[in-house]
C-alpha cells in the first residue's frame, strides 16, 4: 500500500501554539483560493474545543485554556487537508499531513457532531449543547441557528489497495471542513 498525499512529523513532537501557525501556513500553501484559515479541533483531559487559525493567530473560545503538555490529539484543517497530531509516550507526539490530491482514492462523509441547541456567546462564539450535559464551542455566531443542525465533520476516508491481494481498505481519515444540515460548508466567522 502506497499513498503520496501526506507526510509525517519526526517524533517526539512538542506541541506549542507556534507549530499551529507554522502548519497552518502549509495547508494554505497548498490552497487553489489560498484562504487564510484554519479549523483546530484540540483534546485534552480538560477541555474539547474548536479554535481558528489566522495568520499569527490562534483563536480559543472565550475562557478555555490550553495546557500544551497534556493535549493528547489535535487536528488542524481546512477544506485541502489536515494536519493530525497526536500524544505517543511521555516525551511528545507524532504528527502527519493529509491532503486532498487528484488520483487518491477518498470517500468522503459526514459525521454528526452534537449540539440541539444553539446558545450565542461572546463576539463571534456560540455553543452547541445537548440535553444530557455535552456542549462544545464554535466561531459560528449568526451562522447556525437549530434549524441548520445537526452540524456534520466533513471527514475524508482514505482507501489503498494490498498489492498482494486486490483488497481495498480504509487507511487513514482525515478532517476537512464543517457543515449543516443540508450540506452546506460553514466557515469562521
Amino acid at each position: 500500500m502506497g499513498n503520496e498525499s501526506g507526510r509525517a512529523e519526526a517524533a517526539p513532537l512538542l506541541l506549542k501554539e507556534d507549530w499551529l501557525l507554522e502548519k497552518a501556513g502549509e495547508l494554505w500553501s497548498e490552497g487553489v483560493g489560498k484562504e487564510n484559515w484554519a479549523w483546530v479541533f484540540l483534546q485534552e483531559p480538560r477541555l474539547v474545543a474548536f479554535g481558528v487559525v489566522t495568520p499569527g493567530r490562534v483563536e480559543w473560545p472565550p475562557g478555555a485554556r490550553v495546557d500544551w503538555d497534556r493535549v493528547f490529539d489535535l487536528r488542524l484543517f481546512n477544506d485541502q487537508g489536515e494536519w493530525h497530531y497526536w500524544r505517543a509516550g511521555t516525551n511528545g507526539g507524532k504528527a502527519r499531513l493529509r491532503l486532498r490530491k487528484g488520483g487518491d482514492d477518498l470517500l468522503e462523509e459526514g459525521h454528526f457532531l452534537w449540539g440541539t441547541e444553539v446558545v450565542p456567546l461572546a463576539g463571534r462564539w456560540l455553543e452547541l449543547r445537548e440535553t444530557r450535559g455535552a456542549a462544545i464551542k464554535l466561531p459560528l455566531a449568526g451562522r447556525v441557528k437549530g434549524t441548520v443542525l445537526p452540524l456534520r465533520l466533513s471527514v475524508c476516508q482514505m482507501i489503498d489497495y494490498d498489492k498482494d491481494t486486490g483488497m481495498a481498505g480504509i487507511v487513514d481519515a482525515f478532517l476537512v471542513g464543517l457543515t449543516d444540515k443540508a450540506g452546506n460548508v460553514l466557515r469562521p466567522n
